[in-house]
């Protein structure tokens, strides 16, 4: 049993393909439009990375707390002694991104090892 398909089916096909393909394209970019709009702040990547510098900052100098503020919120960096170990301070990192859930990071450190540069 031999059908042959008329010319005019291929020509539907190609048609209904690239319809399909137009409507994808036209819901991915949507889809990306919509999950990028409101955020005021730069990624997370970028935030960690300021919080780490702002700690090595911080880790250099004698205050007990430093704000450092940006754009996006602030991070505050707070100094405190371990337990009764007098060599040993803990240091409090909170990132606060303004309209965001705050994350708060403890390290510890010794007064002898503080880096020269960062």
């Amino acid at each position: 049993m031999k059908t042959k398909l008329p010319a005019t089916s291929l020509i539907e096909a190609l048609v209904a393909s690239v319809i399909f393909m137009t409507i994808f394209m036209i819901a991915m970019v949507s889809l990306v439009s919509l999950t990028t709009a409101g955020i005021g702040f730069p990624g997370p990547v970028i935030i960690e990375s300021e919080a780490c510098i702002c700690t090595e900052k911080f880790i250099r100098g004698n205050d007990t707390e430093h704000i450092f503020n940006y754009r996006w919120g602030e991070v505050r960096c707070t100094r405190k002694p371990f337990s009764n170990i007098p060599d040993i301070i803990q240091i409090d990192v909170t990132i606060s991104i303004k309209g965001r859930k705050d994350m708060t990071y403890s390290h510890l450190s010794s007064y002898e090892n503080k880096p020269d540069t960062y």
